[in-house]
């Protein structure tokens, strides 16, 4: 018997296994932190702050549905997610569950500010305006029947957005 060729065949062996647990260690690491992002990104969502924004944000656009001054602090919001949703750093599950109506609905009320901030800023500077919140309003548009929302619905989840902060349950 070739002791020294059983004892290689044993060392890579346990090299592989060692790589696998390692691998596998990895993976799970990478779930937790982007669970632990997950977490993050929807508390500021949830935020008094941002409830405010929201809130301010729902109210103006129920007043002027065509209003061009508006505030883009939420619009940066969800181009961040959609960024981290693509890059798959955030549970698809989870950013369905918690934004697929939010992002619809408000890319559904502002677009036309995002079309008009393009424009402003031409070609040089305009066209990736927002487009990552574009394709994940895209995206959950088709997840859900490839329509999108009414605008009663999108009046009635400004509504309840206007109302952040007001409802006492």
């Amino acid at each position: 018997m070739d002791y020294s060729a059983i004892a290689a065949w044993a060392a890579v062996g346990a090299v592989a296994c060692t790589l696998l647990v390692v691998w596998l260690q990895n993976n799970k690491a990478k779930e937790l932190a982007c669970l632990q992002l997950f977490v993050q990104i929807s508390a500021q969502y949830d935020s008094a702050d941002m409830q405010k924004v929201r809130a301010s944000l729902a109210a103006h656009l129920l007043e002027d549905r065509k209003a061009l001054d508006v505030s883009d602090c939420l619009l940066v919001f969800f181009e961040n997610v959609a960024i981290l949703h693509r890059r798959k750093l955030l549970d698809e599950e989870l950013v369905r569950n918690t934004f697929s109506i939010d992002v619809v609905s408000y890319w559904q009320a502002l677009q036309h500010y995002v079309y008009h901030t393009r424009e402003v800023y031409g070609e040089e500077y305009g066209p990736d305006f927002y487009t990552e919140f574009e394709e994940m309003n895209d995206h959950f548009i088709k997840e859900m029947n490839g329509k999108p929302l009414s605008d009663d619905a999108v009046n009635d989840f400004l509504l309840s957005e206007a109302n952040r902060g007001k409802l006492r349950v």
